[in-house]
């Protein structure tokens, strides 16, 4: 969801796609809290130096569920820099809406976490975007963002095949990883990118620990 401009008003989103990538992500440079740490190409492609501020909100409906839309407004809020994080929506309205802001939104199962957490456009400065990543299409036309992108699962095999790729050493040393393997691809079900992110997560990990 894009921000600002009246004629650039829509969204981005991820449709087929939850949290699989729980317990693998870390604090990176340029303020973006909860990017995955070894994605270091993200940054380049989205051109992170451009926004004001980034934030990731990880694993929503669970979230959501068990701390509260308040919680996760003011973690938005606390990400951007924002000293006082009272106030929920009508802080993040007031406090961004000239800022150009990366926004990425993880596992939305309810438009009401949409309104409380992006509300609308004017709610962000111009060219600000929002990512959402969500099982259910419907919430994406209810916010009514202008791209979506389906998310195309890969089989077995192709999973294997791009998580050897990322993983310790690649396919060399396939062999001493390959219960590991099997069940990463079986856990993620085959996501291109949560296979991307855990291959290359456990590149510089003791398999043994």
């Amino acid at each position: 969801m894009r921000g600002g401009d009246v004629d650039d008003r829509g969204g981005d989103a991820v449709w087929g796609l939850g949290s699989t990538m729980r317990g693998v992500t870390s604090s990176v440079n340029d303020n973006v809290v909860g990017i995955v740490a070894c994605m270091q190409d993200f940054k380049s492609k989205l051109q992170i130096r451009q926004f004001d501020g980034c934030c990731f909100i990880q694993n929503i409906r669970e979230e959501a569920s068990k701390s509260g839309l308040q919680k996760l407004e003011e973690d938005i809020l606390s990400k951007m820099g924002v000293d006082r994080v009272g106030g929920g929506r009508r802080m993040i309205r007031d406090r961004l809406c000239h800022k150009k802001v990366l926004i990425v939104l993880d596992d939305v199962d309810n438009p009401e976490q949409l309104k409380a957490l992006v509300g609308s456009h004017d709610w962000f400065g111009e060219r600000s975007l929002i990512i959402i990543t969500t099982r259910d299409k419907h919430l994406l036309y209810i916010q009514k963002v202008n791209v979506i992108h389906e998310i195309t699962l890969l089989n077995n095999n192709e999973g294997m095949e791009l998580f050897c790729k990322h993983a310790p050493q690649g396919d060399k040393n396939i062999e001493d990883y390959e219960v590991l393997s099997n069940d990463v691809v079986s856990y993620v079900g085959g996501l291109p990118l949560a296979l991307t992110v855990l291959g290359c997560f456990l590149r510089d990990k003791d398999m043994n620990k």
